[in-house]
């Protein structure tokens, strides 16, 4: 192999690490940091929409509450009145009496308490309004996010001949553990057949791509291991 072409080669693994890196710094300012904002947002607005809920609750309690206590005190002070009427009581008692029903009766208005729960149900629905948009914005960067990936997945792969239905058990070969069988898998090699295959070019193509030692597929021999497991896997539906 010629220095021009070692040269060539060299240049090409540092592009390629060079935009490995710059992409991986990109996906981490771009999607992750927006993405992690988001989510803690979405928290706490559950967390507050929780809260109010709750409140609201409590508020229709409360006036449930008084509704009752201020008719039943309506009702004893009216049958005081009733009761007075029958005793002949006189009139400025009844009418200090009256005055005191009414007074009863303005007490029943609970204005305040339910404007005050008709606007926590508006900014309960307010909430739940944000709270869907950024789902749906959630959603959205996740899509993206899963395209930025898939993309970065294709952009690593060496090898388009094979697919995962086709994998053999590349552990049997010898040097080859499950770290690197995954990192083969990643670069598209999956079958026998593929590493069988490989020429010196391709072998270090294949020794830069999974970083792994210079020289090391070479004395393990995996082409030569791949090439009879190979064979003894072609023979095997004939016997």
């Amino acid at each position: 192999m010629t220095e021009k072409a070692i040269f060539f080669i060299i240049a090409l693994s540092v592009a390629a690490a060079i935009g490995y890196i710059t992409a991986w710094l990109y996906y981490r300012r771009r999607w992750k940091f927006p993405l992690e904002e988001l989510q803690g947002e979405m928290l706490q607005q559950k967390i507050q929409i929780t809260k109010l809920e709750n409140e609201n609750e409590q508020l229709k309690k409360e006036i449930n509450s008084l509704k009752k206590e201020k008719t039943l005190q309506f009702q004893n002070e009216a049958e005081s009145v009733e009761v007075g009427s029958v005793n002949s009581k006189s009139e400025l008692e009844k009418s200090a009496l009256m005055e005191e029903v009414a007074n009863l009766r303005s007490q029943l208005d609970i204005r305040p308490q339910e404007d005050e729960y008709l606007l926590l149900k508006k900014e309960n629905k307010t909430l739940y309004t944000n709270n869907k948009q950024v789902l749906l914005k959630l959603e959205e960067l996740q899509n993206e996010l899963n395209e930025c990936r898939a993309n970065a997945t294709n952009q690593k792969r060496l090898f388009n001949d094979a697919d995962i239905s086709e994998k053999d058990d590349l552990k049997v070969i010898q040097g080859i553990g499950p770290f690197i069988e995954k990192k083969l898998n990643d670069i598209g090699i999956y079958t026998y057949r593929q590493i069988s295959s490989f020429d010196d070019h391709l072998v270090e193509r294949v020794t830069n791509a999974i970083e792994f030692f210079p020289g090391r597929i070479q004395r393990d021999n995996w082409v030569g291991q791949a090439h009879k497991l190979y064979k003894d896997k072609i023979k095997t539906p004939e016997q």
